[in-house]
């Protein structure tokens, strides 16, 4: 169905994808490796980035309407300079949170509580995204490469010089943003 519907395929993954993360249902790496296998590594990642994307927003969005200003009434004397302090770069803590193994519920729920905006959540969230989607996505793809040439993945394929450049654009992504920090509080 996916060789001869490619669009239908990928639009489909892409909207299974967003409902799951936005009902937060746990496993969107293996929601991302399962669209590299799939889809391929070149759809794989617009379908995977749309569907966090979206889906996180989705949550955000409930989240902070649901509870936003209560919490921040009830709460705001207690964690008012933490909150004050992730509103002043809540776009570098969206990039660096996206690319920790925190549970994006966890993630998407404490940023609509702590007052981030819309704007740098959502681009944070889709920037962040970027390195570990890249990743499973690759990973997907050489699983599908692996079984239809009938072979058994092993240890040997984390050496693939493909896995490995994906491997050093995430940490290189990863460290990003707090090299950016420090090149701005430096200039202080």
């Amino acid at each position: 169905w996916v060789s001869h519907l490619p669009l239908s395929a990928a639009l489909a993954y892409a909207i299974f994808y967003m409902i799951m993360v936005s009902v937060s249902l746990p496993g969107a790496l293996w929601f991302t490796i399962g669209a590299g296998y799939l889809l391929g590594v070149a759809t794989a990642i617009p379908v995977s980035l749309f569907g966090v994307t979206v889906g996180a927003t989705n949550i955000f969005l409930v989240a902070r309407y649901v509870a936003g200003e209560r919490f921040h009434d009830r709460f705001d004397g207690r964690i008012g300079r933490f909150a004050d302090g992730f509103r002043r770069n809540d776009f570098t803590y969206m990039i660096l949170l996206r690319m920790t193994p925190t549970p994006f519920f966890v993630i998407n729920v404490a940023a609509a509580l702590l007052g981030a905006r819309l704007k740098s959540y959502v681009l944070g969230t889709l920037i962040g995204a970027i390195a570990p989607t890249i990743l499973y996505a690759n990973l997907g793809a050489g699983l599908g490469e692996l079984v239809d040439a009938g072979l058994s993945p092993g240890w040997s394929d984390l050496l693939r010089p493909s896995f490995l450049a994906v491997l050093a654009m995430a940490l290189i992504l990863a460290i990003f943003p707090l090299v950016r920090q420090r090149w701005q509080n430096a200039r202080r």
